[in-house]
């Protein structure tokens, strides 16, 4: 039978949820962040390799047969708060009927397996929405992981966890301090080449293979991608703008660059093979 956990107060135990919520370096030092939404839920409860530690709900509120589904599973524990709790420590208009509490899980480079490819490497990231939305887009274009350096968004913060719709659980992110922690990587894949995204790129997005293995390098919202990372790359490419804008969006940057990936290799499984018997 599961532990079952009754909260009436904004108690110690509230707020050590609230932290989860709210602050990063406790949630970190906790080492547990939220998930609140059906789809990522259900993620969270499928996918292998993920720990959910417990389930949040609100005593007043009539459960639906999925939600009753959740709480049968065992060894989850149950917090049941009054519906004005659960409603402070919810990050979404309409509060969802439960909230999971999920270990954070940390990816190593040494991880990462090239079974189509592609990574994709964000330098910087500032926006937890932008992030959120950037594995969202990885996660549907096959990238095998996604790789963070220097003093980024949090990935487990409650608004990029639910820009991702639940794709946190499904792609790889690791998180690493800086260009020279990603050295390792050039060493194992040497044939991977990397491609940065500048506006002063020497080539547009369509002139460089993308069919061949590859990093996509994102930079920072506001000043791109750093000298450093721009100079560990094999080429510099741009996605041609034109109007009154003169820069994209990163997380529509991103999922630019991405499609025209996937577009590319797709386009040569379909192409078809002439001299052949």
């Amino acid at each position: 039978m599961a532990e079952i956990i009754q909260i009436y107060s904004r108690n110690d135990t509230f707020q050590l949820l609230e932290t989860a919520m709210r602050n990063r370096n406790k949630r970190h030092k906790q080492g547990v962040f939220m998930v609140e939404s059906v789809k990522g839920v259900n993620l969270a409860l499928s996918t292998p390799g993920w720990t959910v530690q417990g389930v949040l709900y609100a005593r007043e509120r009539n459960l639906s047969a999925w939600a009753k589904s959740i709480l049968a599973r065992p060894g989850i524990k149950h917090y049941v708060l009054p519906m004005a709790l659960f409603q402070e420590l919810s990050d979404r208009e309409e509060t969802s009927e439960l909230m999971l509490m999920c270990s954070i899980r940390e990816f190593a480079l040494s991880q990462i397996e090239l079974r189509r490819g592609l990574l994709l490497l964000m330098d910087r990231t500032q926006s937890p929405g932008n992030l959120g939305s950037v594995i969202r887009s990885a996660d549907a274009m096959g990238v095998d992981a996604l790789i963070m350096i220097g003093h980024s968004a949090d990935v487990y913060d409650p608004a990029c966890v639910r820009a991702t719709i639940g794709t946190l659980f499904t792609l790889p992110v690791v998180r690493l301090e800086g260009l020279t922690d990603l050295m390792p990587l050039r060493e194992r894949f040497p044939d991977l080449q990397w491609v940065g995204t500048s506006a002063h790129g020497e080539a547009t997005l369509d002139q460089v293979d993308l069919t061949r293995p590859t990093m996509l390098m994102m930079g920072n919202e506001t000043v791109g991608l750093s000298k450093a990372c721009k100079e560990a790359c094999d080429v510099l490419a741009q996605i041609p703008i034109s109007g009154a804008a003169s820069s994209l969006n990163l997380a529509c940057a991103a999922s630019i660059c991405l499609y025209e990936a996937q577009r590319q290799r797709l386009r040569r499984e379909t192409l078809p093979s002439f001299g052949e018997e």
